[in-house]
């Protein structure tokens, strides 16, 4: 049976709505009985605005995002629509884990400005949204995530093609997405190493034409302790 996100959202923003309303009465009622502990009627007041309460109201945009960020980690087999929490983070791969939806073979999703690949990152988005929501509910949702993601009147392709570019295209000028997390961790550190290498390199290349200097400094230093 298909499932309309707009409505699950709906119900998302309503528990929000009644936890963050819920913990914020027993905030003040806990400002209430402080102040009258300590006799403060005169110097505060037990209310709080909600920009102080410390959970957080339903937000669509937000939401829709993190929602495609599951829905890549599914493409690349971190998460797994068949198990709770992380599937994979290292170690050994269990193919059990994924029968609803199958993650990439190649852990590489093109981002294209078109449909040139089967595989690419829109095209498997779609995929996965029919699978959990189902095949009779697609283009509702689909037009739900793009007016979500500000793109009313746009098809949802050109909307999320043109979030994900921008966003890759903050990082690197790459055209895809690999999930070569060591990889890019092992060029980080290289880079570190590189950049020492060359603050150092002025010091080594002086060092030979002043070294009898510094070893007649420490010696001199040596006979006057």
């Amino acid at each position: 049976m298909g499932r309309l996100i707009s409505e699950k959202y709906a119900a998302w923003q309503a528990e929000c709505e009644q936890r963050f309303q819920q913990l914020k009465q027993n905030e003040e009622e806990l400002n209430r009985i402080f102040i009258d502990i300590y006799g403060l009627q005169d110097e505060l007041t037990p209310e709080v605005e909600d920009k102080d309460v410390t959970v957080r109201k339903a937000d669509l945009g937000r939401e829709i995002r993190s929602l495609i960020s599951y829905a890549v980690g599914c493409m690349f087999g971190r998460y797994s629509l068949d198990a709770e929490g992380l599937a994979y983070a290292g170690g050994e791969w269990d193919a059990a884990k994924y029968k609803t939806f199958q993650p990439d073979k190649d852990a590489i999703l093109p981002i294209c400005d078109d449909d040139y690949f089967e595989d690419d990152i829109m095209g498997r988005f779609v995929e996965w949204v029919k699978t959990v929501y189902g095949k009779a509910t697609l283009e509702e949702n689909l037009k739900f995530i793009a007016d979500a993601l500000g793109g009313k009147g746009s098809p949802l392709p050109l909307v999320v093609r043109n979030i994900l570019i921008k966003s890759s295209a903050t990082a690197s000028q790459a055209a895809t997405i690999s999930g070569g997390y060591a990889e890019l961790n092992k060029l980080t550190e290289l880079l570190k190493f590189c950049s020492m290498i060359v603050a150092a390199l002025p010091m080594l290349v002086i060092y030979p034409f002043v070294q009898k200097y510094f070893e007649k400094g420490f010696m001199a230093g040596a006979v006057k302790g």
